[in-house]
């Protein structure tokens, strides 16, 4: 390939050809400005890295073939033998460093931001970050590994990331008055973090507390005082909306005016406040005064703060006796059934045997017999405040607003002493309620339940516009909760109004209805956007983050695609990466992207040039611009020319599996991630699999993936010890040699278009084996049953069929699953009269006679006849259905003797009796 000035971009993950390189220009539009990134440095070898001995077992099996010291690889036209003339002793290349694989993202959104690379321990890894608000709060990702297109492995290395600490606490005051009764302040808030994501962090560290302040004075001189309590329960995940509650100290009110204090949230992480709200206001309303009951008589206490329609309440009766013992009583209440609903009445436990009666036109009257405790009638029974009865009222749901006045009336008919004498008669009793002591007639104030604000959240906060690339639109609704005085909230998402709180938002973001979204049509990002939500005379403004690409890497792994060799139709090939820098509408702030797998390419000319997928096919000599198709800004050009380049040599590497390195740790939405895989390479036993991967390596530094073109062989020698699976490109290990070693077992030759003398190379196998020291035989069922018979059925379920499982336990504390290989013997030894084995089945034989006096255990045996001086038995007991009772009763039952032949009639009824059969 003709070499081409390195652009600064990113490098592609993973190259197929040339190293990246592109013309020294590329075109931009003057109103995209394009920052310059900082190259992100390939860890793809593009060459056979420096060979470090490693340590072996100075001995070889015998059953080994013979092998002199290892010659290098010889490039063409002169093809390699199969018959190796030469290893050095110990020598054992670590192969898995010339593997060219890609790391991407399997499940959930990541963004890589940097290329697949490999350390010097066959370590993958791959940098990736968030993107912010392109992945939720509390989301899941995993990763997969690929050469060539080819997935590897499993997925792995899941990542979960943690909501960022809360910066902002909004309230809303939900209890602007407090009264004696009702003394509860009571705070809705919402927290949300710096980027106005409504996830926050929680969890142990995490503590949410109300503060309450008084500076003011009181009877008591109270000043400068304040009291803090944990809120009772933890914010909505969501939306980050909590409430919070506390009680304010009697002290902090006044008979004389009304007193105002303050109330806040604060947010601590580890014991630390974050961050703390603004203080709100709330009045402690002035303290209403009351007589004390003289002279013998009753007090009805009414509720002292206002009550909405529809509100249940308790009424409170309380006496003074005159020090009298009560022992008996009688009252009358008078209230106004237009207003109220008589609900239900109780009394204290200190009198029994209580009457009421109750009228429509709202008239109740409650009296008592006696006392439940003789004894103890002069003590509970004698004061100035006797408790006597609670009586439970509702407003009716039809009131409105107002002072209700003349709403209940108290008459105390009769207070008796235990000397039966009646102490008090017909005296019009007290009245307590909001304005204080001195009425015959109380009152209550009605108020109903009226909003005190909105709370709104954008589901995604941060919007990443990929639209440009890919023409794809993402969105995210807005919700809002009403919040009403008291205790009630409802979503009212659908019912609000939502518009950009600045008209020029929309060069950034679209709103339809309350769904935002970002798409072609926008054309810059923006660090905060903010949607007015409004219902009514209520409002919240919600905060928004926009990414927009604004400038594209396209990279190309070769720039000049040429014949793979004389007289050869077959281009080289080239992959096409794209890297995009997003910002937020401020040039100097960018995060990158790898939108590769996102975004389509296009070429100017396809007569030269075609694109499948990611990967540049030369068609013919010529030139063409790559671009992606709905992002037209970003260009290279490639080049087809007739000068071919020379295959130099192959790599031949033989890797088993990769392992993925689980990471449990959090992930921060502002944080990035690096994923590591490592490639394994050992063959540890009998069935062990190793998969062959082959490269052609170029005279200008670049590689094509030959694997499937390539002629593979077994060395001379290893026929006995491996099977080579052509059509898989897979070695098998078929014997098991009781020593490590590691040997070029594999032949690869290449010959390009099969027109021009093969290049080829050996491949090493590497083999560790373990002493075997144990191993185990299971069987997952404790009873067995024939096909068919009763106990297979309900209630019983007993098995027809039993699975056995063999593992065999080694040194190095590994172990394997011997079930299905065929050097596992399993034998019946107890009971084969009564079940036989298909491979790891048991089964009971349908011709199986089972004696009562005989043994109905089955004992299976596992043996490894010429590989393991090991063995183990398992055992498990043939039942069949035997015989069934049945049993059963009359109700009302007779006595009698003999079986129960009918059911008879319960004399003069005509009823009959209840017959019940068990089993």
């Amino acid at each position: 390939a003709v070499p081409i000035p390195s652009p600064t971009a990113v490098p592609i993950p993973v190259p197929t050809a040339v190293p990246i390189s592109s013309p020294t220009s590329m075109p931009t539009p003057s109103s995209m400005p394009h920052p310059v990134p900082t190259i992100i440095p390939t860890g793809s070898p593009t060459a056979l890295p420096s060979l470090t001995p490693s340590a072996l077992p100075s001995s070889s099996p015998s059953n080994l073939p013979s092998i002199l010291p290892y010659p290098n690889p010889t490039p063409g036209p002169t093809p390699l033998t199969p018959y190796p003339t030469a290893t050095p002793t110990g020598y054992c290349p670590n192969d898995l460093l010339l593997l060219h694989p890609v790391m991407k993202v399997d499940h959930g959104v990541a963004w890589a931001s940097s290329p697949t690379i490999m350390d010097d321990n066959s370590t993958v890894s791959r940098e990736f970050g968030l993107l912010s608000g392109s992945v939720a709060p509390g989301a899941h990702s995993d990763f997969t590994l690929f050469l060539n297109d080819k997935l590897i492995g499993q997925h792995g290395s899941f990542t979960e990331t943690i909501p960022e600490m809360a910066s902002r606490v909004e309230v809303l005051l939900r209890s602007t008055n407090i009264y004696r009764d009702q003394r509860t302040v009571k705070v809705a808030y919402q927290l949300t973090d710096s980027a106005g994501r409504s996830t926050v962090r929680l969890g142990d560290e995490f503590d949410i507390q109300i503060t309450l302040f008084y500076t003011g004075y009181t009877q008591l001189s109270y000043n400068g005082t304040s009291q803090t309590a944990s809120c009772e329960s933890l914010p909505n995940t969501t939306s980050g909306i909590g409430f919070c509650s506390m009680q304010t100290p009697i002290a902090w009110f006044s008979e004389d005016h009304d007193n105002e204090i303050y109330a806040s949230i604060s947010v601590l992480y580890n014991t630390i406040a974050s961050v703390t709200s603004e203080k709100v206001v709330v009045t402690c309303k002035q303290l209403p005064t009351f007589d004390a009951l003289i002279d013998g008589n009753m007090e009805l206490v009414l509720p002292f703060h206002p009550l909405p329609p529809g509100a249940t309440f308790d009424v409170i009766v309380n006496a003074d006796t005159n020090k009298q013992a009560l022992r008996t009583w009688q009252f009358t209440i008078e209230y106004n059934a237009a207003h109220l609903t008589y609900v239900s009445s109780t009394t204290s436990t200190n009198f029994t045997s209580t009457f009421s009666s109750h009228d429509s036109e709202g008239l109740l009257t409650v009296s008592n017999a006696g006392l439940s405790n003789d004894e103890a009638s002069s003590q509970v029974n004698t004061g100035s405040s006797i408790y006597i009865a609670t009586l439970t009222f509702q407003l009716n749901s039809d009131v409105s607003d107002m002072v209700l006045l003349g709403l209940f009336k108290l008459t105390t008919n009769s207070m008796e002493n235990d000397d039966n004498i009646i102490f008090v008669s017909e005296k019009v009793g007290q009245v307590n309620d909001e304005r204080g002591t001195g009425y015959t007639w109380g009152q209550m104030t009605v108020q109903s339940v009226s909003p005190v604000g909105i709370f709104s959240y954008a589901v995604v906060s941060e919007l990443v516009n990929i639209s440009p690339l890919n023409g794809i639109i993402e969105t995210s609704s807005i919700n809002t909760v009403l919040i009403y005085d008291e205790s009630s909230h409802i979503d009212i998402s659908g019912d609000v109004i939502c518009n950009l709180y600045s008209l020029s938002d929309l060069e950034a973001l679209s709103l339809n209805s309350c769904v935002a979204s970002v798409s072609s049509l926008h054309f810059r990002g923006s660090s905060q956007v903010s949607v007015l939500v409004e219902y009514g005379d209520l409002s919240a403004l919600v905060d928004m983050i926009v990414w927009y690409p604004q400038h594209v890497d396209i990279n190309s792994s070769d720039f000049v695609l040429n014949p793979i060799s004389e007289n050869c139709s077959q281009y080289q090939t080239a992959q096409l990466s794209a890297y995009a820098y997003f910002n937020t509408g401020d040039s100097a702030v960018f995060k990158i992207g790898d939108v590769t797998d996102i975004v389509r390419f296009v070429s100017s000319n396809e007569g030269s040039i075609t694109i499948n997928g990611t990967k540049l096919e030369a068609q013919e000599i010529g030139s063409s611009e790559i671009s992606i198709s709905s992002f037209p800004y970003d260009v290279v050009t490639v080049h087809v020319v007739s000068t071919p380049v020379s295959l130099e040599s192959l790599s031949v590497i033989v890797y088993t599996n990769i392992s993925w390195v689980e990471d449990d740790t959090l992930v921060g939405l502002e944080d990035s991630f690096v994923p590591q895989v490592q490639f394994q390479r050992e063959l540890e036993g009998y069935g062990d699999v190793g998969h062959i991967v082959v490269y052609a390596e170029f005279d200008d530094g670049t590689w094509l993936d030959v694997t499937q073109e390539a002629a593979i062989t077994l060395v001379h020698g290893f026929e006995n010890i491996l099977d080579l699976q052509e059509q898989d490109r897979t070695v098998r290990v078929i014997e098991e040699s009781g020593t490590s070693w590691c040997r070029p077992a594999i032949y690869a030759s290449y010959s390009p278009c099969n027109n021009s003398e093969p290049v080829s190379n050996y491949g090493f196998v590497k083999k560790r084996d373990s002493r075997a020291v144990s191993c185990l035989l299971t069987i997952d069922e404790p009873q067995i049953a024939r096909e068919g018979d009763g106990a297979t059925l309900q209630p019983f379920n007993i098995t027809d069929l039993a699975t056995l499982t063999v593992t065999v336990f080694y040194d190095d504390g590994s172990s394997k699953d011997f079930t299905h290989d065929d050097r596992a013997v399993l034998t019946i030894i107890e009971g084969d009269i009564l079940a036989s084995l298909t491979g790891n089945k048991l089964s009971v034989l349908p011709t199986a006679v089972i004696e009562p006096d005989l043994s109905w255990d089955v004992t299976i045996e596992v043996t490894f006849p010429g590989l393991y001086n090991l063995s183990d038995s398992v055992s498990t007991t043939v039942v069949e259905f035997e015989y069934l009772t049945l049993e059963a009763t009359h109700s009302p039952s007779i006595i009698e003797l003999g079986p129960i032949l009918e059911v008879r009639q319960i004399a003069c009824t005509g009823l009959y009796q209840r017959f019940e059969m068990s089993a």
